[in-house]
């Protein structure tokens, strides 16, 4: 019996111990966030059609309900209940260092963690003593599995019926610990492997012969099957590689049959972003073996640099900073993909994916600080350039206004201030040319160009006539303090900024109390943009004596910036607001906490500006705001 079996056993036969059994696959931190926001959704603590999609919100409002469970869910107040019992598994939790943020706190219930125990032999050494010696080595039981399960029911693939086969090697492929079944079914028309079952008959015959010889198990209920990594790696070292390039394309065509791939009427649809998750880690999975092999030695089809491109955006758009880091290897890889590509090709399919994925490196680069941002989105304007000339695609006439604004962005990080400006003035050019009449139009030129007015040449002025009527007829047309997107809470933040320097800071204030409301709901509480507008807010408590409201802003700064590298100079700047607002408050360990937070404040400063020696006492709030790149500030 392997590890989940006996974890499954344990929590059927102490069934009439808890009131609620949880069940999360730990396997990555892809998929205990998926668990946690399944147990959110499933204990009434969170709206399954809720538009935000804020993993770590989530997760502490899990835990939060693990320290003080509740039997039900309503309206009002409610109190805790002592004799709430629960069962919390962390199944296939093979790096407990993952667990640490999911890990609940004051718990009152119980935890069951699983792990593997693998082998102490590599595979290769594995595969040669069982070239040695086949008898006695395949009647050696594989530790993590069935009883019934040996090493020679583990690689014994040949002797399967073909249908078996195939789709065994496409398992070997996808994520091993649960891979939905209507992936393995929905786009067979399209797959080009041979013997692979097509109609349901011959994919319920295929299953059966696997689940026969205890290969993968099935979840009935759910309708998943799950695999042992130990057998997906048998079974892709014993394929040739253009059996495993038919294999591995073939779960590219099956993902992409599944996958909600972008399209205008979908963009900001919450029931795409589930359909995402669920796939991603069927990406993820494909990912992980296109890089053990190389794009170049398999030589996979070419919808793969699709779906790479698209799950890149995926985690661009999520609120944790290290999302951005997923995002530019995906973006990465898919243009690793498409160099691999020889001879003959779609131009136009090859073109289009190819400008998506300087996008999306493009963009992660401007957040996160890379050197290669500007070059990335000018290639990215070259290509759309290039297609609109050949093909004269409506969505690539859309999507150059985009690209020009991206541009003066990422120049902001050299800085080229002229330029960027002469970049966004012509994706302004370029929207009002290309935006339906009674259309929203795209803000962010406007808003950009509003900022640099505010921040470097102090033309308030025009700065305020850029962006307040954007905000006007947003407010006209969606209603006040809108959150169907993320465009009117930054916009708010921003036209808070505005106020404060031109002195009014009543107005100041209202603008980001309102401005931080719309974006925990639009971006999530633990986000970048959130976390931009909580500083502001912070800084407007600070100077109207509010220091503990200050503090608990400037807390959840922290908590988000983290160490994130790219967010240093952010980090830095409110480390050192907290370090002045808890000096304030008075009290000794008040002021003990400060010195730590303005000490820390200043190690990062000096890594930041090594030849400011300034002295603490000396600096102001200019001082660090100008750390901070203009868009964050």
């Amino acid at each position: 019996m392997g590890k989940t079996e006996i974890a499954v056993e344990y929590a059927h036969s102490h069934r009439a111990d808890f009131d609620a059994v949880l069940w999360v696959n730990g396997a990555s931190e892809e998929k205990l966030n998926a668990g946690f926001r399944d147990i959110a959704v499933k204990l009434g603590l969170q709206d399954e059609t809720d538009p935000r999609d804020d993993p770590i919100a989530t997760r502490e409002i899990v835990k939060a309900w693990l320290s003080k469970p509740v039997r039900v869910q309503y309206p009002g107040p409610q109190e805790q209940e002592p004799d709430v019992k629960w069962l919390l598994v962390f199944d296939n939790a093979d790096d407990p260092d993952l667990l640490t943020d999911f890990w609940p706190h004051d718990r009152v219930g119980s935890i069951l963690v699983t792990s593997r125990n693998p082998l102490k032999l590599s595979l290769k050494e594995f595969l040669e003593r069982y070239d040695k010696d086949a008898k006695s080595f395949q009647e050696l039981p594989v530790p993590g599995l069935t009883k019934d399960q040996t090493i020679a029911s583990t690689w014994n693939i040949e002797s399967l019926p073909s249908p078996a086969r195939a789709l065994l090697r496409v398992l070997s492929v996808l994520d091993p610990d649960a891979i939905p079944e209507d992936i393995l079914t929905t786009g067979v028309s399209g797959v080009d492997l041979e013997h692979y079952p097509k109609t349901e008959k011959e994919y319920i015959d295929a299953r059966e012969e696997l689940l026969k010889s205890s290969l993968v198990s099935w979840n009935r209920d759910l309708g998943f099957l799950k695999i042992h990594r130990l057998v997906q790696d048998v079974v892709r070292e014993k394929m040739s590689l253009d059996e495993l390039r038919a294999a591995y394309n073939a779960a590219v065509t099956l993902v992409s049959a599944v996958w909600p791939f972008l399209d205008d009427s979908n963009l900001n649809k919450v029931d795409r972003m589930r359909k995402v998750q669920r796939c991603l880690p069927q990406v993820a999975a494909l990912k992980a073996v296109l890089q053990e092999k190389t794009p170049s030695v398999l030589q996979p089809d070419i919808k793969i640099s699709a779906l790479l491109n698209e799950t890149s955006w995926y985690y661009i758009l999520q609120p944790s900073g290290y999302g951005l880091h997923d995002g530019e290897e995906f973006a990465v890889l898919s243009e690793r993909v498409l160099d691999s590509f020889a001879g003959e090709k779609d131009e136009e399919h090859w073109t289009k994916l190819l400008a998506d994925s300087y996008r999306y490196q493009g963009i992660t680069g401007t957040y996160k600080n890379s050197q290669a941002a500007v070059t990335n989105c000018k290639k990215w304007l070259s290509v759309l350039v290039d297609r609109i000339e050949k093909y004269g695609d409506q969505a690539d006439v859309k999507t150059l206004p985009i690209a020009y604004n991206e541009i003066g962005m990422a120049l902001m990080r050299v800085p080229d201030l002229e330029e960027a400006k002469k970049s966004w003035i012509m994706s302004c050019e370029t929207l009002e040319k290309v935006t339906d009449p009674g259309e929203l139009v795209f803000p962010f030129p406007w808003v950009h160009r509003a900022l640099v007015a505010a921040y470097y040449s102090e033309d308030l002025d025009s700065a305020e006539s850029l962006i307040a009527p954007i905000l006007k007829k947003r407010e006209e047309k969606l209603g006040v303090d809108d959150t169907t997107t993320i465009e009117t809470g930054l916009i708010l933040a921003f036209m808070g900024n505005i106020r404060r320097l031109q002195g009014k800071a009543d107005e100041a204030y209202e603008f980001r109390k309102r401005a931080v409301s719309v974006l925990k709901v639009t971006c999530g509480e633990n986000s970048v943009q959130a976390s931009m507008a909580y500083y502001r807010l912070a800084v407007d408590e600070f100077e109207r004596g509010g220091f503990e409201k200050s503090c608990s802003l400037l807390a959840k700064c922290a908590s988000f910036y983290g160490e994130i590298p790219w967010y240093k100079p952010e980090a830095a700047r409110s480390a050192w607001k907290h370090g002045r607002a808890l000096q304030a408050m008075g009290g000794s360990e008040n002021q003990v906490e400060a010195r730590k937070l303005l000490d820390e404040a200043m190690r990062l400063r000096h890594e930041l500006v090594p030849d400011d020696g300034r002295p603490e006492p000396e600096l102001v709030d200019d001082d660090w705001d100008r750390l901070v790149y203009y868009f964050f500030r």
